[in-house]
């Protein structure tokens, strides 16, 4: 259950971050299609105030952005980009071949001559951003005027840290173990109940899906990973990689129970199971969890670690990223225009390599700032605003727009008295955007087990088209409260569980060919097979769960035999077989 922080892979990292620095150097072919503008400050101008007001001495976290990723040739770049897929994962890469996304520039690794360069001259390194082509570095003012006369560095930016106070928990009264709790056949969501039916995931549990087979990456402040409301996913191998980003290991547990608590409730209400008090809205989903905040009396989240993560992520073939955190220390509200801040600018990236990020608007609405914060102003990111149990807007709640006018957030769901696990085994409430993201995440993941060719872009489109305001989106409430089984596009679940009515061929009668119809509540492998009157099988077709919807299928019989030779006039019987029912219907021959 740990990160792919291995040795083998860091060498091969670093060995191809060498061959594209030195092999690429001296190639001749300056191109613009490789570099990174320099600004003409090579200071921030935030940052060049900010030196104004500290000692020489004190150290300070820099983002230093290079010129270029050491390629000066079509040809390095070329041979660089073929190179890329060796670093990996193999779900990665499924992952981009479904939805289209190929190799490019942001995909090289930073160079590693530049970054051993800045190291030399004092800074110490905190974390490489390929997506932004920069370093995060512990630095002080001498070090940072050095480090700007570089010749391969295009400017320099602080670091931009969030601060929030810890949302407020309400410990539920009466909570006992979950073996105490006698299961039912069907969900016992207990308090949970109300926040999964406002954004309507119930009917899409009913068919079973549960975020099966999608891997969700959340970054937040740490996780208590042996509650109880995690057993399911620990005992199942669901928790595939972790990552502290704080202490450089693979511990995303540790700490003060504080430091754990806001992790653990958002992990909680995306993918808790516990019978009677607590389930989330991808139950069944697998896990990456990376540890990005630091806790004391507030949370502090920094930038570099977060942009780390979602790189990361993408590295590993995570598919939805579910954040609660954002950043507007250091920003403006005229940075809120989707390409300013550096987030912003990572979680577009990630998106474009076929990640859906769901972001946190913020819970800036009765602040002086009001308006939503990064990377949620990002056109490609998914912002989740929060609503109490009765739909209305919860007022801290960050708005929009956006600075360029577009409408922000886009959904809405449960904020308010959100119900989340805490560290200990217990149970309760807490209220914040930061509890709204998971169970909009969680619907995400929903609908990717149901269409895994989506798009990000396709997504939120759907999720947009059928939130409860998608006729007249505005800067409060956005598209509105999710609807997430609409968005799905299936058709009601049938009651009961009856699903022999489902199985029939039309027409019927027929001469030449039929189209079987037959439903299923989950991929499954399908056998049909056609008798005859004597019981004698002519016809087989079994069908691969890949080939297969949830939902209505279609299977055409020719109204031939195995030797595809027509059968004679008369009645059939069709018999299906699949993994979670079986039925037969009649199929009647005219010639």
């Amino acid at each position: 259950m740990r990160g792919n922080h291995t040795d083998i892979y860091k060498s091969l990292l670093l060995l191809l971050g060498l061959v594209l620095c030195f092999a690429s150097v001296g190639e001749g072919g300056d191109s613009n299609h490789f570099k990174t503008p320099v600004r003409s400050l090579l200071i921030d101008s935030r940052l060049a105030q900010l030196l104004d007001d500290v000692a020489p001495q004190e150290d300070l976290n820099v983002w230093v952005f290079f010129t270029d990723k050491g390629v000066f040739s079509e040809e390095a770049y070329k041979v660089a980009l073929d190179q890329l897929p060796h670093f990996f994962s193999k779900r990665a890469l499924e992952r981009r071949q479904l939805r289209g996304v190929e190799f490019d520039f942001h995909d090289l690794p930073v160079c590693r001559e530049y970054l051993e360069s800045i190291q030399e001259l004092g800074g110490q390194l905190r974390t490489v951003s390929k997506y932004l082509n920069s370093g995060s570095f512990r630095t002080n003012r001498n070090q940072i005027d050095t480090i700007s006369k570089l010749p391969f560095v295009a400017f320099i930016s602080p670091v931009r840290v969030f601060r929030k106070p810890l949302p407020e928990v309400v410990t539920l009264p009466g909570v006992k173990k979950i073996e105490e709790v006698l299961e039912a056949e069907q969900l016992n969501y207990g308090n949970s109940f109300e926040q999964l039916s406002q954004i309507n995931v119930i009917g899409l549990h009913e068919y079973e899906v549960s975020g099966d087979g999608v891997l969700v990456g959340m970054m937040d402040s740490g996780f208590d990973t042996e509650h109880e409301t995690f057993d399911r996913i620990l005992s199942e191998g669901r928790l595939l990689a972790t990552h502290d980003y704080i202490d450089g290991d693979d511990d995303v547990s540790d700490g003060s129970a504080s430091q754990r608590h806001h992790g653990t409730c958002t992990w909680s209400a995306l993918g808790g199971y516990s019978p009677g008090f607590l389930i989330g809205p991808a139950y069944g989903a697998e896990f990456a969890l990376a540890k990005t905040e630091i806790i004391a009396e507030e949370i502090q989240a920094e930038e570099d670690y977060w942009v780390s993560a979602l790189e990361w992520f993408d590295s590993l073939g995570v598919e939805v990223v579910s954040s609660s955190l954002g950043y507007n220390d250091w920003y403006d509200y005229s940075d809120m225009d989707g390409n300013t801040a550096l987030s912003t600018v990572a979680a577009d990236l990630a998106v474009a390599r076929g990640i859906a990020v769901v972001n946190s608007a913020g819970n800036e609405g009765f602040t002086s700032w009001r308006y939503i914060i990064a990377p949620a102003d990002g056109d490609s990111v998914i912002a989740v605003g929060a609503v109490d149990a009765n739909g209305n807007r919860a007022n801290f709640s960050s708005i929009g727009p956006t600075y360029d006018g577009r409408t922000k957030p886009d959904l809405m769901a449960r904020g308010v008295a959100t119900v989340c696990a805490q560290p200990g085994d217990l149970y309760g409430t807490a209220s914040g955007t930061s509890l709204s993201t998971p169970l909009a995440a969680g619907a995400v993941a929903l609908l990717l087990e149901v269409d895994p060719t989506l798009t990000p872009i396709e997504l939120r489109a759907n999720l947009r088209e059928t939130a409860d305001r998608h006729d007249t989106p505005d800067n409060s409430y956005g598209w509105g409260i999710i609807n997430a089984f609409a968005a799905s596009g299936l058709p009601s679940f049938p009651q009961g569980e009856d699903f022999t009515t489902f199985f029939y061929n039309y027409p019927n009668p027929f001469e030449g060919a039929t189209t079987i119809n037959f439903f299923l509540k989950r991929r499954s492998p399908v056998t049909i097979q056609i008798f005859d009157l004597m019981g004698e099988i002519i016809l087989e077709h079994n069908i691969d769960p890949l080939s297969t919807v949830i939902g209505n299928n279609l299977q055409v019989w020719e109204g031939d035999n195995q030797n595809r030779v027509k059968v004679a006039s008369g009645i059939y019987l069709g018999h299906i077989i699949t993994d979670h029912y079986s039925a037969f219907t009649k199929l009647v021959v005219m010639r």
